[in-house]
């Protein structure tokens, strides 16, 4: 054994990296053995709480889908609301989302199901990828609705009235007149009872799997319940038609054999060729060029709406707009004499094609070159051509608009003038940054936007129908009374709306030392990378302290991504993803990383901030935690309860300010002597030299004590600041908020 051992020895000391290479191994292998069955030293996530306390909804905060299903078998139709507690935009939704619930609580079955808890079964299932989301589920649609629309009362409202009545009857040709005239695209179709029930089930299966264009491209159902109706508009059994306003009352677009298709290949026969005459920016989903690809077509008419009723009148007048507009032909417009001609091409039962049109018009014309020999008291001549069917030519003329003469009518007037218009109906309430571009104040919601001119015309008064037809023909009429260059706004806004609370500023690579290290406030800098699935946490709590801190003076939440923090010098890049750093005003070689081993909530980053932040930053937050209402459970705190607090804290705060402004004052004069020395000591010696430079230093002696006396009165300052904080910590600050 001896031997074994000593010749062991002997290798080990010949090649001593197989030694140290062995002990690797067994440190690995013993970690791995008695990691294998151990405990993990994860803290579970808390058991959630039940977040929505209106008795009208089903709060299933436990995540559980076995209980979801059982409500949903237990009702015909439901509306589910899928939410994360720490999700700013979740509570929100959740507050119009029970307005809705008391409504509609005899008719619906409303749940709300927390879907972030880690062990609940919602969570684990990948079904739901980001917050809110709203479905509608009923029985005679296979697959659940998904809710596209802004997430506000009225809008759920009028969308679950779609869901509730998906189709409407019609009985006569006034009924379907009055019907198609609702809304700008409609389908109607034909279903006798009872030998075709499955037909009809289906149709009313595909108006509710329809509601997933709302509100952006809505559509209209309806059933002819009369044989002698259904015959007069050449509907038969089973058949469907759609109808577009912009054509004309009940010309029929498409049709479509409702037994020949399934639900997916009719919802795509529903979508296609719809070109909204109003282009809905309505949720935050949509991307973001989607305006500039309008705005770019033309003048168009912005409307920043917050309720439904304000989109209806945008699309009620649109659609008077470009009544008459859209007829299903091809047209040229020539000029005979003092009279401008528009000559179309028309087929009476197809619609003809571009080219065929255009051959028929240059036809036409070379025939006829003296038109106005054609002319008659009728606005159009229908001429026979020798092919497999008969086509329309149709000549009418008027005569050339008097530049004098103003237009009365904003009926069909996109078809009447140069000066035509695009309409946008933007949600006032997400995209606010828009308007205030704009320069739109409060009261103003309607503004006309012209790129190619560079200008733009607002409407002060209030949205009614009468005040955007007044505004519009003022427009054409150039009568506008307020015309101003598009620029942005130079007026520095009330300090109520400086901050936008749900935004947090970018920070370029080249602004960088501008915005954080030269800044005079605290900087709370959180870098964040597209691809990193925890930022979403550090992001909704940054949001959230700027809710229940708003307008915070000495302090500024910044964002940076990966892409420019990694051309920042090695000193300013972060190891890891997501990563806050708080960088104290004038102070920035004192940054400050919060911890990755600490959890990321609103308690943890207050007190983050109240132990590393500068003394006008914690009296700020401290004064703001006993004094704001907004604050909600802050006013329980022990430490607010002391009557003089807020008062001291605040006389505190000024006392600071002032001595760093005396601060400033002295070494200023400091500063001024010390130059007033060094040009003395360059000029010649004499007694009066001397004198001067001997009562210059007597000067600058008593300025440092000064100094040092400031320096003291501060550092006493930040003590009785450190003693608020202990006050606050023994006070369970932690725990209430």
């Amino acid at each position: 054994m001896k031997e074994h051992i000593a010749k062991l020895i002997l290798i080990m000391k010949r090649h001593p990296q197989l030694f140290v290479l062995i002990v690797c191994f067994l440190l690995f292998f013993i970690r791995a053995f008695s990691s294998i069955g151990g405990a993990s030293n994860t803290r579970p996530a808390p058991v959630p709480k039940q977040i929505c306390s209106s008795p009208y909804v089903n709060d299933v905060f436990s995540g559980s889908l076995v209980e979801r299903n059982w409500l949903l078998s237990s009702s015909e139709v439901s509306l589910v609301i899928y939410y994360a507690p720490w999700c700013v935009k979740s509570i929100k939704a959740l507050k119009h989302f029970s307005k809705v619930a008391q409504e509609y609580q005899k008719q619906i079955s409303f749940i709300a199901v927390n879907c972030w808890w880690d062990r609940g079964e919602c969570r684990g299932s990948n079904e739901i990828h980001y917050f809110p989301q709203i479905f509608f589920h009923h029985k005679l649609s296979k697959t659940a609705v998904h809710y596209s629309g802004p997430f506000t009362s009225d809008y759920l409202s009028e969308f679950l009235q779609k869901g509730l009545s998906s189709c409407a009857y019609l009985g006569t040709s006034l009924a379907v007149d009055k019907f198609t005239k609702q809304s700008q695209f409609s389908v109607i179709g034909y279903f006798p009872l009872p030998t075709h029930i499955d037909l009809l089930a289906k149709y009313i299966g595909l108006s509710i799997a329809s509601l997933r264009f709302y509100p952006n491209n809505d559509v209209a159902f309806g059933i002819v319940t009369s044989s002698l109706l259904a015959k007069q508009l050449g509907i038969k059994t089973g058949q469907l038609k759609k109808y577009d306003r912009l054509y004309g009352d009940l010309i029929a677009v498409d049709d479509l054999d409702i037994l020949k298709v399934t639900i997916d290949q009719g919802l795509s026969w529903v979508e296609k060729g719809n070109e909204m005459i109003v282009s809905k920016i309505l949720s935050p989903s949509l991307k973001s060029n989607a305006l500039y690809k309008i705005l770019r077509d033309g003048a168009t008419l912005m409307s920043f709406v917050s309720q439904h009723n304000q989109t209806l009148a945008i699309e009620k007048v649109a659609l008077q707009y470009n009544q008459g507009c859209f007829d299903p032909s091809i047209c040229r417009s020539i000029r005979v004499n003092e009279q401008i001609c528009n000559i179309c091409a028309k087929d009476d039962s197809l619609q003809v094609f571009p080219a065929l049109a255009e051959n028929l018009i240059h036809s036409f014309i070379n025939k006829h070159s003296n038109i106005s020999r054609l002319l008659h008291k009728h606005c159009f001549v229908t001429l026979p051509l020798y092919d497999t069917r008969r086509t329309r030519i149709e000549i009418c003329c008027q005569l050339n608009l008097n530049k004098n003469l103003k237009i009365r009518s904003i009926t069909g007037l996109a078809c009447k003038t140069n000066r035509t218009l695009g309409f946008v109906a933007i949600n006032k309430n997400e995209f606010s940054g828009i308007a205030k571009n704009l320069g739109l104040n409060g009261n103003e919601h309607v503004v006309i936007v012209d790129l190619e001119s560079e200008v733009e015309y607002t409407m002060t008064q209030e949205m009614t129908l009468l005040n955007l037809e007044n505004f519009i023909l003022n427009f054409t009429n150039h009568e506008l009374p307020t015309r101003t260059q598009i620029q942005s706004s130079k007026e520095e806004p009330p300090d109520s709306l400086r901050e936008d609370i749900l935004e947090i500023p970018n920070v370029h690579s080249s602004k960088f030392n501008h915005m954080v290290l030269n800044s005079t406030k605290d900087v709370l800098l959180f870098y964040q990378s597209s691809w990193c699935g925890f930022c979403s946490i550090y992001f909704q709590t940054l949001l959230s302290f700027k809710m229940h801190f708003p307008n915070m003076k000495h302090i500024e939440i910044l964002q940076i991504n990966d892409e420019h923090s990694n051309q920042l010098s090695v000193s300013f890049r972060p190891t890891v993803i997501p990563s806050l750093f708080l960088f104290p005003g004038n102070r920035t070689f004192d940054s400050v990383l919060f911890s990755h081993s600490s959890q990321m909530n609103l308690p943890n980053l207050v007190d983050f901030i109240l132990r590393h932040a500068s003394p006008n930053t914690k009296a700020e937050l401290i004064l703001k935690q006993c004094t704001s209402k907004e604050a909600g459970s802050v006013e329980t705190f022990a430490v607010c309860k002391h009557t003089e607090l807020s008062q001291r804290l605040n006389d505190q705060q000024l006392t600071i300010q002032n001595l760093e402004e005396m601060k400033k004052n002295a070494m200023r004069l400091l500063h001024h002597n010390q130059c007033n020395l060094t040009s003395l000591s360059r000029a010649n010696r004499d007694k009066n030299v001397e004198k001067s430079k001997f009562e210059l230093l007597k000067e600058q002696k008593a300025l440092r004590i000064k100094i040092s006396e400031i320096n003291e009165q501060i550092d006493f300052s930040l003590a009785s600041y450190n003693s608020v904080h202990n006050v606050i910590q023994k006070s369970k600050f932690r725990d209430e908020l």
